[in-house]
């Protein structure tokens, strides 16, 4: 009887009442789907990292302890949100480094290339990844053995090699023992990662010349940090070579290896026992130290930022400067003990090189 009636009444409605009640609903339609909109909009912008495998920021879980007696028996890696605090000792001076801003992070990354090796698959991606934000190119290679045949290749191309500890057919060890005792790459700086964090492990990475050592997890922006600081180590070690300064940087404090060290010493000597020698070239030095040509520019170059022309120069210079204090010896006398074979031509390059002429340099240092 109610619905009867109500229908009656319905149908006594004028016009303009039931424009009213459509432009209700109408609005209320819209209104409806707006806040679903709105509300999937939102949605879509807010980070689904738990429905992802990897997150962008996510540190790398820990994993069991590893035996470096076995390395092809290690359990399997995971990763999960838990990162190292920032105050936990993780570089091998044991000093964790304060953030480095991101766009100093850029300008000192932007032109380097990383290797990254591991053995999983899901690891080396999500370093990748999260590197390639910052670094020009990142090579990776699943073992050691594998990462030995790249840098056979692109020796020339990789500044600095991340690999895990425990890997099959070539562990990190091995893999960083051959970087520090082949020359053709013993300036590429290594940073070990590994679940373990024992000091026994530690000594192990450091004796065969690891750089760094990270333990897992560790959170990613240290692991690029500490790339940032290794390279620019290495520009701070160019820019002492290309410093005009009287002596030579001490080599224990710019060279990274032992293998590295031994090469300057030796490609240093060569080049002081001929300094008085005009003729003294390119050709000469590599038939004396045994190496090839190619070998010979592209590691002095990577250990220096000279050439094999400016670095030589750079020995004459300075033996030059020496003599000059020294106060016992006429400008062609000089000229001739530092291998320049003129007076003119020693005096037109040593102002080039100094911004003073050797009459200068002497009454300036009197």
């Amino acid at each position: 009887m109610i619905s009867i009636q109500l229908l009656q009444d319905m149908s006594s409605w004028q016009p303009n009442v039931w424009f009213l009640l459509i432009l209700i609903v109408v609005i209320l339609l819209v209104a409806a789907v707006t806040a679903f909109v709105v509300m999937r909009l939102v949605k879509g912008n807010v980070p689904t990292n738990q429905a992802a495998p990897v997150e962008p920021t996510a540190p790398l879980a820990p994993v069991a302890a590893e035996s470096p007696d076995n390395p092809k028996n290690h359990p399997s890696k995971e990763f999960r949100n838990q990162s190292v605090p920032a105050s936990a000792p993780q570089t091998a001076a044991e000093v964790v480094a304060t953030e480095t801003p991101r766009d100093e992070l850029i300008n000192d990354l932007s032109k380097a290339a990383v290797l990254v090796v591991d053995d999983e698959a899901d690891l080396r991606d999500f370093l990748c990844e999260e590197l390639s934000e910052y670094i020009r190119a990142v090579y990776t290679a699943s073992n050691g053995a594998e990462a030995m045949k790249m840098l056979q290749e692109k020796e020339n191309e990789i500044d600095v090699i991340v690999s895990d500890v425990m890997m099959p057919e070539m562990n990190g060890y091995e893999l960083c023992h051959y970087v520090k005792t082949h020359v053709e790459v013993s300036h590429i700086p290594v940073i070990l990662l590994t679940a373990r964090s024992d000091e026994q492990s530690r000594l192990m990475g450091y004796k065969n010349g690891a750089d760094d050592y990270l333990t897992k997890p560790f959170d990613v922006i240290q692991l690029k940090e500490n790339i940032n600081k290794l390279l620019l180590n290495r520009k701070l070690t160019r820019n002492l070579y290309a410093s005009h300064t009287d002596e030579m940087p001490d080599l224990h404090r710019v060279t990274i290896s032992s293998a590295d060290e031994k090469f300057l010493e030796q490609f240093h000597k060569a080049v002081e026992d001929n300094i008085s020698n005009a003729d003294l070239n390119n050709q000469m030095l590599v038939e004396i130290m045994g190496l090839s040509r190619t070998l010979m520019y592209n590691k002095v170059k990577a250990l220096t930022g000279l050439n094999l022309k400016e670095y030589v120069n750079k020995v004459r210079m300075d033996y030059a400067k020496t003599l000059i204090r020294s106060g016992q010896y006429s400008q062609a006398d000089v000229a001739e003990k530092a291998g320049f074979g003129s007076a003119r031509y020693f005096s037109t390059a040593f102002h080039a090189y100094t911004g003073l002429t050797p009459t200068q340099y002497k009454n300036q240092a009197r």
